[in-house]
């Protein structure tokens, strides 16, 4: 699903940067309807790390795609919470210059950075929207 989505490039021709690849490749998948138009200049300055190679953006695009699948602002903490630290046991980190320099490719970029951000983001998303059902 997700993860597909992103491996095949989704957001490529668009130029979309990594924010924008994960939040609306999950949009589409999850039918988020997010208004694209308006979100783009929004997202724009939060790829690169918020633009400074801090915090990954494509764990920043999960994070808002998962604020819109789970609106309920205690449960969001939780899934957040475990989204970001699956991520970080993943990789090993979260922050983007640190995961450029071990993960960036001359042919590939930051393509395995932002798949496996969408690999981890497909997870938590099943694991709690099945809680969620089972409650």
């Amino acid at each position: 699903m997700l993860v597909d989505l992103i491996e095949k490039g989704f957001g490529k021709d668009r130029g979309y940067n990594c924010v924008q690849k994960v939040l609306f490749g999950t949009g589409e998948i999850y039918d988020l309807k997010l208004d694209e138009e308006m979100l783009i200049p929004l997202t724009n300055t939060l790829g690169g790390g918020l633009k400074t190679g801090n915090n990954c953006g494509a764990l920043v695009g999960g994070v808002m795609a998962l604020g819109k699948i789970f609106p309920d602002k205690e449960y969001q903490k939780e899934v957040v919470l475990y989204f970001i630290d699956s991520y970080k046991e993943r990789m090993g980190l979260i922050n983007c210059k640190e995961l450029k320099d071990k993960y960036w490719t001359e042919t590939e970029n930051c393509d395995k950075i932002i798949i496996e951000a969408a690999r981890v983001l497909q997870e938590t998303i099943e694991k709690f929207q099945k809680r969620e059902c089972e409650k």
